[in-house]
């Protein structure tokens, strides 16, 4: 059996919007934060935020950078994050990393 390609989409058509209605719309997957994310955290524990950097936020940070979930706020904060974007903000802010 042979399908068009117009009938390929149909069914592609079909098959997204059965998983839209079953899981709900998924947002679209980044690897990673993207550069201004990063420079708005490093400015925001440089300036306002200063005191939240040293009152816990940097030990979050350097969990995060590790690797780890520092208790969830990872995962519910920052879940497009990688490793690489906690250092950055932990060489820009704290006492390097």
């Amino acid at each position: 059996m042979r399908i068009t390609q117009r009938q390929l989409r149909q069914i592609i058509k079909e098959e997204l919007t059965r998983a839209n209605e079953m899981y709900g719309a998924m947002p679209p997957r980044r690897f990673g934060a993207t550069p201004e994310e990063v420079q708005a955290k490093i400015a925001q524990f440089r300036g306002v935020g200063r005191s939240m950097w040293m009152s816990g936020v940097m030990s979050d940070y350097e969990d995060m950078a590790a690797g780890g979930d520092a208790g969830g706020i990872r995962r519910d904060y920052y879940p497009f994050w990688n490793d690489g974007d906690f250092a950055a903000v932990l060489a820009a802010v704290g006492d390097g990393y």
